[in-house]
């Protein structure tokens, strides 16, 4: 501890940058890890499947429900 103690105001300043910028590039890294662990499981699931049998409305039937 007293190796810190020793440390002027800008080296201190210094290595509590350094520290927050080592903190949140591990955060970052868990959450890219934690994302792509997520889709993997996510892959799995049933794909969601659109009905396509009825046409598409054209705008004259829309205008004429919304009337």
């Amino acid at each position: 501890m007293d190796l810190f103690s020793n440390l002027s105001d800008d080296q201190t300043a210094l290595l509590g940058c350094f520290a927050a910028l080592a903190l949140s590039g591990l955060v970052m890294s868990l959450s890219v890890y934690i994302g792509r662990a997520r889709r993997r499981g996510e892959a799995i699931r049933e794909p969601v499947r659109f009905n396509t049998s009825q046409p598409p409305a054209t705008q004259a039937a829309t205008d004429r429900k919304a009337a």
